[in-house]
């Protein structure tokens, strides 16, 4: 699994559609969609937002990867 399979996943079991996280992350529903494509890759401010969004810490989210 990459990243934005992860990123993916962790949205959808909150039943939160792409608007829905980039709106609480502070970005582009466009660049959401380039993460998730893993077509682009998420700054160190941005992984900080995705784990206060989440609940959950960085190692978590970045386990298994």
């Amino acid at each position: 699994m990459n990243f934005g399979e992860k990123l993916r996943q962790l949205r959808q079991e909150r039943q939160w559609t792409q608007p829905d996280l980039a709106e609480k992350l502070g970005i582009e529903q466009s660049w959401l969609s380039k993460i998730e494509n893993d077509k682009s890759a998420p700054s160190s401010d941005l992984l900080q937002k995705i784990e206060q969004a989440f609940g959950i810490p960085l190692s978590e989210l970045l386990s298994g990867l």
